[in-house]
């Protein structure tokens, strides 16, 4: 019978190698592109065989996805706080959105490269992984919906189609975060650019007294 210290050797021996071939494709596909990439890369890359990719991962596919619902997992991770200390006012739903953005910004800085490739890629796997994807994002419209409802419920926000802004709101993130990435912005600090579009989210554009009550509560 196997012990329980052999069984857990071997399982951790398991996930060292797993998250080895894991660093080796982000490392190639980042360099390379999704198509342009191949598995000998990746186990070349990672120092194993390809019979050791085979018992981890089913194909080049497969460990794409689990790179790109890794990465997604740690953004929508950034919302957690959020949820467990639900704001009681505008003021402070708008400035828990900020602690949260300026965290979402900063994990997207610190993995640049892999935020291109995610961009660029994703969309060109497969017509089901582009599928994908629209569900991945969905789950970030359903986190903005959750905290617009319980705002609108509260009495602090207007009542609204939240399901319509919620999409809208990821809609904006998707753009910007696609251009700043890509440095298509002007320069502009990630702070300024991260207050300006949650200005926008709860105040418009329009001259509205919305200011004075974020700043008055």
């Amino acid at each position: 019978m196997i012990s329980e210290l052999r069984r857990k050797k071997d399982e951790d021996r398991k996930n060292q190698t797993r998250m080895a071939l894991l660093d080796a494709a982000r490392e190639i596909f980042i360099a390379k592109g999704y198509h342009q990439s191949n598995i000998s890369d990746i186990v070349a890359r990672a120092k194993v065989g390809q019979g050791t990719f085979y018992r981890n991962f089913k194909d080049k596919r497969e460990i794409f996805e689990t790179l790109v619902e890794m990465f997604v997992f740690d953004l929508v991770d950034k919302f957690t706080e959020m949820k467990i200390k639900q704001p009681t006012n505008t003021r402070e739903y708008r400035e828990a959105s900020i602690t949260a953005l300026s965290q979402l910004a900063r994990h997207i800085e610190e993995n640049r490269d892999m935020t291109r490739l995610f961009m660029r890629e994703t969309k060109a796997v497969d017509r089901n992984f582009e599928e994908t994807i629209k569900k991945m994002c969905s789950r970030f419209a359903e986190i903005a919906r959750y905290h617009l409802d319980n705002a609108i419920k509260a009495g602090f926000a207007r009542p609204c189609r939240s399901d319509i802004v919620a999409e809208s709101l990821v809609g904006i993130g998707w753009r910007m975060i696609d251009e700043w990435v890509n440095d298509s912005l002007p320069q502009t600090g990630i702070d300024e650019l991260i207050r300006e579009i949650s200005d926008f989210a709860f105040m418009g554009f329009g001259i509205v007294k919305a200011r004075e009550i974020i700043e008055k509560q």
